[in-house]
């Protein structure tokens, strides 16, 4: 009987903290604000840094180089350069051009790079790292 107090406990706490945080980003109730505050305070987009990692190089120097050849061509950011497109869509040819930490500057860079595939079809995910550095 005690574990199962124990059990509901843990469940009544964990939908309260998931409910918490729920409304902490929908209905910006306390602390939202302060936490606004100290994310545009200490990193606005013209604190943030964005100059190219190594390894963000690296990949961009390396799709340059070997253009790879498909029909579908996915271009974003980590999201899609760490999913498994051939094994998703282990039917099709897809050149994957994800890089992690690229935002829609870092796309347009490497436009002529992602025609380059010969693709029919391009499926772009980015934004994300835009909205984080604040650019958008």
């Amino acid at each position: 009987m005690k574990l199962k107090m124990k059990h509901a406990a843990a469940a009544a706490g964990l939908a309260l903290a998931l409910g918490y945080g729920f409304a902490l980003g929908k209905y910006a109730i306390f602390p939202y604000s302060f936490i606004y505050e100290f994310k545009h305070r200490h990193f606005t987009s013209e604190q943030v840094d964005t100059v190219r990692n190594p390894t963000y190089l690296f990949k961009r120097d390396m799709y340059k180089e070997f253009h790879g050849q498909g029909d579908y061509v996915m271009v974003g950011d980590s999201i899609t350069e760490n999913a498994r497109w051939d094994d998703i869509f282990p039917d099709y040819k897809i050149v994957n051009r994800g890089i992690a930490g690229d935002d829609t500057t870092g796309v347009l860079e490497r436009i002529d790079d992602i025609i380059a595939t010969g693709a029919k079809k391009a499926f772009i995910m980015i934004g994300t790292n835009d909205i984080d550095r604040g650019m958008s």
